[in-house]
């Protein structure tokens, strides 16, 4: 029987590098045609699509959180904020949001350019391909809407958001320091989850057949709702809390393929 793994990238089937071992790409290889292997990242196209390309996959890939579902390397189906929202926000919180930046396509979008906060979720993205913004002036939607906020503000920003925008609008807390706090905001109800059902409908898997693989907190919905969850050794407790099973290697050991080895095996 046809299985779909859905293998999320950082720290999961990328290694300490953020590269895809020798072994990884033998293996992937060598089951790509017998099963559906899905690449699932908070990653936005730009530092995603080299990896689709070198385990020469054909089947679908999911990008900036299940933002972006690309059916091949042009063509997609985005789930985005509307642009109207982020005027509104933009005209509202101007002296709250400090920086931002998103995604729509294959185009990355900033708002007051912050290079430090863009490496560390999109790793490294030039300056020049990025399109710099206003707020109040967008007129496209926003897929994976990533924020460092005032600290003294962020309440009335959540508030807001919560319950004004709450049809709309979700958004996930990534962390803070002592001045600033770095959240997300998505489209409503789209999630890594929401892609891999969509992918799960398009190929009809049954969910006995559905394996998610991750290590992080924007994994948390794909290792809670599909069936057979399995969480990295080098995951975060709480995703290794919430998953059915945990790898018997992390990341930096080819956790990933040795896990669907012995899966495959079991078979």
């Amino acid at each position: 029987m046809k299985k779909m793994f859905v293998i999320d990238l950082d720290g999961t089937l990328l290694n300490q590098y953020a590269k895809l071992s020798e072994k990884t790409i033998e293996y992937i290889q060598t089951i790509k045609n017998d099963h559906y292997i899905i690449i699932n990242t908070g990653r936005p196209y730009y530092t995603c699509h080299m990896f689709y390309t070198q385990l020469g996959l054909d089947t679908p890939f999911i990008s900036d959180n299940g933002g972006t579902i690309w059916h091949n390397l042009d063509e997609s189906v985005s789930f985005g904020i509307d642009y109207h929202i982020i005027n509104q926000l933009g005209k509202k919180f101007d002296q709250i949001i400090k920086s931002a930046f998103f995604v729509h396509g294959k185009d990355v979008y900033a708002y007051n350019y912050n290079k430090r906060l863009l490496d560390i979720f999109y790793v490294y993205i030039p300056e020049e391909t990025v399109k710099k913004v206003e707020l109040v002036d967008l007129k496209v939607n926003a897929v994976g809407f990533v924020m460092v906020l005032d600290n003294k503000s962020v309440t009335e920003f959540e508030d807001y958001v919560k319950n004004e925008l709450k049809d709309a609008v979700g958004i996930r807390f990534w962390g803070a320091d002592a001045k600033q706090g770095i959240y997300e905001l998505y489209a409503k109800d789209v999630s890594k989850m929401s892609a891999i059902t969509y992918l799960q409908k398009m190929y009809n898997v049954s969910d006995d057949n559905v394996y998610s693989f991750g290590d992080g907190i924007n994994d948390q919905e794909m290792i809670v709702g599909v069936k057979n969850s399995v969480a990295m050794k080098n995951a975060s407790a709480l995703i290794r809390s919430l998953a059915k099973s945990v790898t018997d290697h992390p990341h930096h050991d080819d956790g990933v393929v040795r896990h669907i080895e012995k899966i495959l095996l079991g078979d």
